[in-house]
């Protein structure tokens, strides 16, 4: 049996790790751990209630002194799964519930059912429906062309990256519960670390498709990503953290020419610039 292990980043959700560990360890899957990284919670009082429920649950806890921010601080909890020899490591937000028991088993016999998999994904359902997974990166169209792409978003209701519902190999996947193999993690040396916030999952899938490699979707296993926005931080600040992102992935990763990655920069800076004047 290949053994995986579940890597549950938290940031000042302690309630939410609560309830995704309770369905974790209703998995009916021998070969599994999971570990629980706190990334530098601000909340004082996050260490002492970790603590108290990994103690209860019998779960490893890795408290981190700074936030690194996504990728950085996921890579303390893979690099721990891989040393204790997971083949498969599995990125799970803590507001993702896996209410099928049967979930983990159900995903690795499909991922063995195909051919040099490095990342997989099943369905991924929001709280209104919608559909988080397959996904379709980004086109240098859409980098240049945004506001066209935001428009059609609002008529649409809906994500317009999501592919056709099918299990089969995609460009892209939700990085709110997403498989990992092992020695693809070790050949790239885990997650980039650069960005602090979004980009990670569109970086790893290219990376996986640069190596030629695949990302499987899993339509048959599903799923619950019970996110609710939170007014913790502004929209503005998080969408420069996002365009911030977004150039690092044109430049390094995009596969462009210097021309496309000129104008898309220029387009993404430009995006910037109009939030910056919203105040």
């Amino acid at each position: 049996m290949q053994k995986v292990s579940a890597i549950i980043l938290n940031y000042n959700s302690s309630k939410d790790c609560e309830k995704c560990i309770s369905f974790l360890q209703k998995q009916d899957y021998e070969d599994f751990e999971i570990i629980l990284v706190d990334n530098n919670s601000s909340d004082e009082k996050e260490e002492e209630r970790l603590q108290s429920l990994c103690e209860k649950t019998d779960v490893g806890l890795i408290v981190n002194r700074e936030n690194l921010g996504y990728a950085a601080g996921n890579n303390i909890g893979l690099r721990e799964a891989v040393a204790k020899g997971a083949r498969w490591c599995m990125i799970i937000n803590p507001d993702v519930e896996l209410r099928d028991s049967d979930y983990i088993r159900h995903m690795i016999e499909r991922i063995n059912d195909y051919d040099d998999v490095a990342i997989a994904a099943s369905s991924v359902v929001m709280p209104d429906g919608q559909l988080q997974n397959p996904q379709k990166e980004s086109t240098f169209f859409y980098d240049v062309l945004w506001p066209l792409q935001y428009l059609k978003k609002k008529e649409e209701n809906s994500n317009w990256n999501v592919e056709k519902q099918e299990t089969k190999y995609c460009e892209k996947i939700s990085g709110c519960c997403l498989f990992l193999n092992s020695e693809f993690l070790k050949e790239i040396n885990y997650l980039d670390e650069y960005t602090f916030l979004y980009c990670e999952e569109a970086i790893v899938c290219r990376q996986a498709i640069q190596r030629g490699k695949h990302v499987l979707y899993v339509h048959d296993c599903t799923a619950y990503h019970e996110h609710i926005a939170k007014e913790k931080s502004p929209a503005k600040g998080r969408m420069k953290i996002f365009l911030k992102s977004r150039r690092y992935f044109i430049r390094k990763y995009s596969g462009y020419n210097k021309v496309q990655i000129a104008l898309a920069l220029c387009s993404n800076k430009i995006e910037e610039w109009i939030w910056n004047l919203k105040g």
